[in-house]
C-alpha cells in the first residue's frame, strides 16, 4: 500500500492566505486556532489522533491548536516557526519610522509616503502583506508562546534552516529544542553521518534537500523494497523531470543521492564521513564488493535544482568542480552502472 493509502492529509487554507478571504478583523493565532477546531468535530476526515505540521505562521497556529485539543495531537512538526524572538531583533521600530507613523496618524504624512516607509523599514513578510492581513502580522509578532510550549505534552520536531536569516537556529535553541549543527561545512558525507548518528532506525532514507516534485509515492517506492526484504538498498533515478538531470542519472545512476538502505549496511562503511560528495560512490562500491542486492527505482516527474541555479554561475560551477573531485577520488576504474549488479528497475 502507498503512503496515500495509509494516510489522509488535510491542508487548511487559513483566512487571509491563499484563496480564503481575510478575517473580518485582525485575528491573532488563538482566533485562527479556534477557527480550525471545527475540523475535529466531524466523524470523518481526521483520524482520532493526528500528526500536526505547521510552517512559519502556520506553526504559530499549530502550537495554539495543540494546547486546545491535546488528546487529538499525536505529534507536532514545526518548520521555521518564530516561537521566540531573535536575540538581535530590534524591539521597537526605527525612530524615523515611528515619527512618520505618528505624523501619518495626525494627517501630516500622506498614505503613499507612509507606505514607502513601511516598504523601507518593514520585514519581507510585512511588506508582502496587505490590508487586514498586515494587521494580523503586527499582532502575531507581539504574541508570547512560552506558556503554550510548556503545556505541550506530545513529541515535537522542530526543523530550521542553517542559513535562515529571519528565523535562525538560535531561535529553536532558545525555544528549548536540541539543535544539530555542524561547526563548519564538513561535506555531504559528514552531514549524512551526523544525521545517521541521531537515529536508531533499522532502515534509513537519504534524499537530496533540493528536490523538486517530491511526492509521498516516491518515498513509498524507495522504502518498500527494503522494508519488505527484497533488496538491501534502493537507488532512485529521475525520469520525466528535466532533461539535464534525467540524462545525468541515466548515464551515472550510481551518483544518485536518493537511497534507502538498512542500518547494518551503513554501519560497515568506514569512510562515509570523509567521502564528501563522493558518499554515493562509497555506498555503491561497498554494495558491489559485497554482492548485495540493489534495485534502481524510477522516480517519475522528480528533479532537483542544479548548483548553478542555487549559487549563481561562478560559485555553482566551483561547487560542481569540488563535487566531481570528491567523486573522482573514490571512483574505482572498474565501477559499472549500478544496474549490472541489481535486479530490474522498479517502475
Amino acid at each position: 500500500a502507498s503512503f496515500a493509502d495509509r494516510h489522509a492529509a488535510i491542508a487548511p487554507d487559513l483566512p487571509g492566505f491563499g484563496a480564503t478571504p481575510a478575517p473580518p478583523e485582525a485575528w491573532g493565532t488563538p482566533e485562527y486556532a479556534r477557527h480550525l477546531l471545527s475540523l475535529f468535530d466531524g466523524t470523518d476526515g481526521l483520524a482520532e489522533r493526528i500528526t500536526l505540521v505547521g510552517h512559519s505562521f502556520g506553526g504559530r497556529v499549530a502550537v495554539r491548536l495543540a494546547t486546545m485539543v491535546p488528546d487529538r495531537i499525536e505529534r507536532l512538526v514545526l518548520t521555521g516557526v518564530p516561537l521566540v524572538d531573535r536575540a538581535d531583533r530590534r524591539a521597537t521600530p526605527a525612530p524615523t519610522y515611528r515619527i512618520a507613523h505618528r505624523l501619518h496618524r495626525m494627517g501630516l504624512v500622506g498614505d503613499a509616503r507612509m507606505e514607502a516607509m513601511r516598504q523601507r523599514y518593514g520585514s519581507p513578510d510585512y511588506r508582502a502583506a496587505h490590508g487586514v492581513v498586515r494587521s494580523v502580522f503586527v499582532r502575531t509578532i507581539a504574541e508570547e508562546y512560552t506558556g503554550d510550549m510548556a503545556r505541550i505534552s506530545c513529541p515535537v520536531v522542530l526543523v530550521w534552516g542553517g542559513e535562515d536569516t529571519e528565523i535562525p537556529p538560535e531561535v529553536a535553541r532558545r525555544a528549548g529544542a536540541r539543535v544539530v549543527e555542524l561547526p563548519e561545512n564538513m561535506g555531504k558525507g559528514a552531514a549524512m553521518q551526523t544525521g545517521l548518528s541521531l537515529t536508531a532506525a533499522d532502515v534509513v532514507l537519504f534524499l537530496d534537500a533540493d528536490l523538486i516534485g517530491l511526492r509521498p509515492e516516491h518515498v513509498d517506492r524507495m522504502l518498500s523494497p527494503v522494508l519488505e526484504g527484497e533488496v538491501q538498498m534502493t537507488v532512485g533515478v529521475f525520469e520525466g523531470g528535466r532533461g539535464a538531470t534525467d540524462f545525468a542519472q541515466q548515464i551515472a545512476p550510481f551518483l544518485s543521492g536518493q537511497r534507502a538502505l538498512r542500518r547494518n549496511v551503513l554501519d560497515q562503511i568506514d569512510d562515509m564521513s570523509e567521502s564528501g560528495y563522493g558518499v554515493e560512490v562509497a555506498l555503491t562500491r561497498y554494495m558491489r564488493r559485497h554482492h548485495a542486492n540493489v534495485a534502481e527505482v524510477v522516480l517519475v516527474d522528480l528533479t532537483h535544482r542544479m548548483k548553478e541555479e542555487k549559487r549563481g554561475l561562478v560559485k555553482g560551477f566551483a561547487a560542481r568542480m569540488k563535487m566531481y573531485w570528491d567523486i573522482v577520488k573514490l571512483l574505482p576504474k572498474d565501477l559499472p552502472r549500478e544496474g549490472r549488479e541489481t535486479k530490474d528497475k522498479v517502475r
